[in-house]
């Protein structure tokens, strides 16, 4: 596979799993259940990796576009 179809199998899972974090955090809030607490604990650390494939998938992206190489300027 390259890496466009590795970017468009992981962006869905990570916007799934962003999404699942952010569902299990308010509950958790609100409700304070054991379960939910490792749910979310453990859908943090997979959200941690998947983000991280995705910005190795996108560093070239990441490269160029923050950290530039700012060109000389002739000011005389």
């Amino acid at each position: 596979m390259n890496k466009m179809d590795w970017l468009k199998k992981i962006n869905p899972v990570l916007f799934l799993v962003f999404l699942v974090q952010a569902a299990t955090g308010v509950i958790y809030f609100l409700v304070g259940s054991e379960i939910l607490g490792v749910t979310h604990l453990f859908g943090g650390l997979l959200m941690i990796l998947i983000a991280g494939i995705h910005l190795v998938l996108n560093w070239t992206w990441v490269r160029s576009n923050y950290f530039k190489k700012k060109a000389l300027t002739d000011k005389g």
